[in-house]
Order: C-alpha cells, then sequence, then structure tokens
C-alpha cells in the first residue's frame, strides 16, 4: 500500500483543508449557492482520495462516517465563535451590516 494512513490524512483534512483563518469576516461568501457547491466538491474530492472511495460515494454519506460538518457549516459555526470572542472582549463593532451580520443569523 502506498499514501497516508486514514489517521494521518484526516489530520491533514482538518489542519489544511478547513478554511477557517478571518472566518468572521469572509463567512457570508458561504451564503451563495457557487460557494456552497465550490467547497463541498473540495471537501469531496479530498475525502475520496484520503479514504480511496469511489466517485459514487456521496459526500454526504462520507461526512456522515467521519463525523465531518459540511465546509461552508464549519465555516459558520467558526465565524460565530470568533464573533462572540469578540463581543465578550468588546472588540467587536456591528453597525448592523456585512459580516458583522453573523450575530443576528445565530441568534
Amino acid at each position: 500500500d502506498w499514501g497516508l494512513e486514514p489517521q494521518k490524512a484526516l489530520w491533514l483534512y482538518e489542519a489544511i483543508l478547513r478554511p477557517r483563518y478571518a472566518a468572521v469576516v469572509w463567512w457570508k461568501a458561504t451564503l451563495l449557492k457557487t460557494s456552497r457547491q465550490a467547497l463541498n466538491h473540495v471537501q469531496a474530492v479530498v475525502l475520496r482520495g484520503t479514504y480511496r472511495l469511489k466517485r459514487s460515494t456521496p459526500t454526504a454519506a462520507i461526512r456522515m462516517l467521519l463525523n465531518i460538518s459540511s465546509l461552508d457549516l464549519e465555516i459558520k459555526s467558526v465565524a460565530a465563535k470568533s464573533s462572540y470572542r469578540l463581543v465578550c472582549g468588546r472588540r467587536w463593532t456591528d453597525k448592523g451590516m456585512g459580516h458583522v451580520t453573523i450575530r443576528k443569523e445565530i441568534m
């Protein structure tokens, strides 16, 4: 056999592919259907390649078996947590538009 062990591959997926940096700023891009489709496609390709699965394996089934969220939900979750942390630290300025609407989305 060649390639990484599944546990190491999953670690790489979580450390590199899952985009989280500054998610509180760009999370609104995940509301666009084309962005969600692109994120889901990349996630599916990586997970299928990592676990040597057939192209016909549904992405939702892979995510369920591996207990992995879709990337758009992961990004929203990270953005919500970041906004909460910023509010608690009194570093959040809410002008009611743009990326700051995450607080209204989750409340």
